[in-house]
């Protein structure tokens, strides 16, 4: 006779930290921060020096701008492992976020003193070189970033947009194409590609980028980033197409940061179809968003002509058009480098 022999499985704590980190990053794919943050807290709560684990929640608390937090889960890792890249490269760029362009910098160049062959780390170098207004500088660390790893399409459109500060479209668009070639179902790469074909007056092409970034994206995605149906929208007013840019903008998810270029491209249709004095009200409303200071007000808000007067709200239209795209110009320029996103 047989004797019984129970089976006894050891759960070792390691093996359940492994699995909340695993849950936390598939939570993270799913879009699912919150949820994801608890599962990587609940790891380092198993084990304290779950290095992973911090990692993935201040990238979380990062996501969901706790800033401060994320800061310290980051710093956390160092005092774990000094040497750890990872947490350098990730604290720069929480820090870039904040504003810190100093601090970002000398993270991300430990991180490059550490792994000097770091594409990662030169490109977030390069980035925060350029949200400084460093061309030069964030040019030649792209170009390395470019150089060691090819293939990195974040690295291509970073390196691109330093181009297009300096108005070097050629340079530009070449590095745009390069990375709808290595990654032709990249949606950011195609809205980038879309915005320097706006830039060029290639409005078809334009068009195009944007329809691809567009289908490329969830419904929910494009709700949250409007831009590929602004630019859509821009391309189809150039392209004689106002019902087109109208269907493009009633998809829009109104927010206030949209609404400037919300009313700057309701003028531009009504313009289109000669309804001159709803152009008037919707370039006023784009202009008194776009000026700086909270009292703007433009000149002519109080020169109304009569209503039936219809050549001369065509004038003004025309008029309001003109300083409209100044004023959307202005707006651009003091814009940029503003507001990097934090990467997981």
């Amino acid at each position: 006779m047989d004797t019984f022999k129970p089976k006894i499985t050891r759960i070792e704590a390691s093996g359940s930290v492994e699995t909340r980190i695993k849950s936390g990053r598939a939570l993270v794919k799913e879009g699912k921060f919150s949820e994801a943050l608890a599962e990587f807290e609940a790891a380092i709560r198993l084990d304290p020096h779950a290095k992973a684990a911090h990692l993935g929640a201040g990238a979380m608390k990062a996501r969901l701008k706790r800033f401060d937090d994320a800061i310290a889960e980051f710093k956390e890792v160092l005092r774990l492992d000094p040497m750890n890249i990872q947490a350098f490269l990730r604290l720069a760029r929480v820090l870039m976020a904040t504003g810190d362009l100093p601090k970002a910098r000398e993270y991300g160049e430990s991180a490059l003193r550490i792994d000097p062959k770091s594409a990662a780390g030169y490109l977030l170098v390069g980035q925060i070189a350029l949200e400084a207004g460093e061309v030069d500088a964030a040019k030649e660390k792209l170009a390395r970033a470019v150089a060691l790893d090819p293939r990195m399409v974040r690295a291509r459109l970073e390196y691109a947009l330093a181009f297009q500060r300096e108005s070097r479209l050629p340079e530009a668009l070449s590095q745009l194409n390069a990375a709808v070639r290595i990654e032709p179902d990249n949606a950011h790469a195609n809205d980038a590609l879309g915005k320097l074909h706006l830039q060029r007056q290639d409005f078809q092409a334009a068009k195009l980028s944007f329809e691809k970034s567009l289908g490329l994206r969830t419904e929910h995605e494009n709700n949250r980033d409007s831009s590929s149906l602004f630019g859509l929208a821009e391309a189809l007013i150039a392209l004689s197409d106002p019902d087109g840019a109208e269907a493009a903008l009633r998809k829009v998810v109104s927010k206030p940061e949209g609404q400037p270029e919300m009313h700057k491209l309701w003028g531009d249709i009504y313009f289109s179809r000669s309804m001159w004095i709803e152009a008037v009200e919707e370039y006023r409303a784009a202009t008194m968003l776009l000026e700086k200071g909270s009292d703007a007000t433009p000149a002519t808000l109080e020169a109304n002509p009569d209503e039936a007067d219809l050549a001369a709200w065509e004038t003004l239209a025309h008029t309001l058009r003109t300083s409209t795209d100044a004023e959307r110009e202005r707006a651009r320029h003091r814009q940029k480098g503003a507001g990097s996103e934090v990467d997981d």
